[in-house]
């Protein structure tokens, strides 16, 4: 079975020199279930469909496309900056398009069912960490510049039962109280900011100095809240730590909430449902794309 597992887009620029952004998590599940109907046909998983759709909606970067998309247009129409987009078409509730190999799978789905499509998913992931190599090359020649990898994340950190920051892992047998710790985050007061994603998880910086300086100017310019490496770092499992050990990058992370259209005090926040706000991501990809602009000069 042949999947497209990437769609790549070109913002065509005068400008000599390239942008690559990269979005990891941003797909919805449709396509992915209709290319492995097995998934929705198995019995356990027929018991729990309803949970497992909040489940993937939940973990779903939503936005994160279409700012990636907006930071491109920006460049493009206001720096004659050239860029390509690369937009990974697999949910990262299944498989993790931001991890490596030996990460990428995750533990939600029976078993067996587990184990039959194991290696589809596999091959599939494979062939976008062999795009990714290619894209490497590009980028140390003159033709690129930069990488930015673009993500999303709920816009509250879950709490373990002492009400510490902790975040449950993923399994079949726990899907719901994985769903749940997310789903009632928003009644606890962590509250997430952006997140510059610029070390590994020894605290080493491995991101671009110039990226890091013009994001964290830009951001608090715009009276963005931001953070560095919380909650997340570029830990050696992710795609982050090999872009940035590989090519000039960075990755961000931005809070659902700066990108969608609920109310300012919370009462409309669904995880599952995200409306979101053109102008919000309008906003920030500008903020995003002079960033990266200033940094190319």
């Amino acid at each position: 079975m042949t999947y497209q597992s990437l769609k790549e887009t070109i913002y065509e620029a005068g400008g000599p020199a390239r942008v690559l952004l990269i979005s990891p998590h941003g797909a919805d599940a449709k396509d992915f279930l209709d290319a492995f109907p097995a998934i929705a046909a198995d019995p356990q998983m027929q018991s729990v469909w309803p949970l497992f759709e909040t489940y993937l909606a939940i973990e779903r970067d939503v936005g994160s496309d279409e700012l990636t998309h907006a930071i491109a247009h920006n460049l493009a129409r206001r720096y004659d900056v050239p860029c390509h987009v690369v937009c990974m078409n697999y949910p990262r509730a299944i498989i993790d398009g931001g991890r490596l190999m030996d990460h990428c799978l995750r533990s939600c789905l029976p078993t067996a069912l587990f184990v039959q499509l194991r290696d589809q998913f596999l091959e599939l992931h494979r062939n976008t960490l062999q795009r990714a190599e290619q894209l490497y090359a590009d980028l140390r020649s003159d033709r690129f510049r930069y990488l930015i990898d673009v993500h999303t994340m709920a816009s509250f950190c879950p709490i373990d039962a002492k009400g510490s920051r902790y975040i449950l892992p993923v399994s079949f047998p726990r899907l719901e109280d994985y769903v749940n710790q997310f789903v009632e985050a928003r009644d606890h007061s962590y509250r997430r900011s952006v997140d510059l994603i610029t070390a590994d998880d020894h605290g080493q910086r491995l991101a671009d100095s110039r990226l890091i300086a013009e994001f964290q100017h830009a951001l608090r310019a715009q009276g963005y809240p931001q953070l560095e490496n919380i909650p997340y770092c570029a830990s050696t499992a992710y795609l982050s730590h090999q872009h940035m050990k590989s090519v000039p990058a960075i990755s961000i992370d931005v809070p659902k909430h700066l990108v969608s259209s609920w109310s300012n005090d919370f009462t409309d926040y669904q995880l599952d449902d995200v409306p979101l706000s053109a102008d919000k991501i309008e906003q920030l990809a500008r903020c995003l794309a002079g960033a990266v602009h200033r940094a190319m000069d």
